[in-house]
C-alpha cells in the first residue's frame, strides 16, 4: 500500500499512521471522530463549544493562503491528486480535527470512482507522487 521510496524524515510507521486515519469510522461509532496528528498538542480546554458550531456542525480551521512563497501550502499538489481538484484549504494548523463519520466511507468511495482505482492503488499513488509529501487531513477535508 505504500511506495517503496523513502522522503527524508518518512518511515513505513508514518504512512501506517495517515492510512488508518482514513479508515477510522471502522475504529470508533462516533458521530464525530477527532484525530490529533503525532506531534500536537492541546492548548485550549476542549469543550463542546470549542468542537461544535451554534448548528451543530464541527468546526476546523484552515489556511487558505499558507506563505508567500508557498500560498497553498506544501502539500497542495498531492491532495488534489487524490480528490480530483485544487485544495482549498490547509488544515494542518488546529487539533483536533474534526470529522462526521460519513465523510470516512464517502470519501474513500469518490477516490475509487475518481481514479477507477481501488482505495490502495491510489494510496500508493499519493505516498509516491509528492517530494512535499502529503496531508490526510488536507486529503479528508477538502
Amino acid at each position: 500500500v505504500f511506495s517503496r521510496r523513502r522522503r527524508d524524515g518518512v518511515r513505513y510507521g508514518t504512512h501506517q499512521q495517515q492510512y488508518s486515519n482514513f479508515f477510522a469510522d471502522l475504529y470508533s461509532g462516533a458521530d464525530v471522530i477527532a484525530i490529533m496528528d503525532s506531534d500536537s498538542v492541546l492548548v485550549t480546554a476542549q469543550t463542546p463549544e470549542e468542537w461544535f458550531d451554534d448548528r451543530g456542525r464541527p468546526i476546523n480551521i484552515g489556511v487558505t493562503q499558507w506563505s508567500p512563497r508557498n500560498p497553498k501550502g506544501r502539500w497542495a499538489r498531492a491532495t488534489a491528486l487524490a480528490i480530483g481538484k485544487p485544495q482549498h484549504a490547509d488544515f494542518m494548523v488546529n487539533f483536533p480535527i474534526r470529522i462526521p463519520r460519513a465523510v470516512f466511507p464517502a470519501l474513500r468511495a469518490h477516490i475509487e470512482r475518481h481514479h477507477n482505482a481501488t482505495f490502495d492503488t491510489v494510496f500508493y499513488r499519493i505516498t509516491d507522487c509528492c517530494e512535499e509529501g502529503y496531508s490526510q487531513f488536507n486529503i479528508i477535508l477538502n
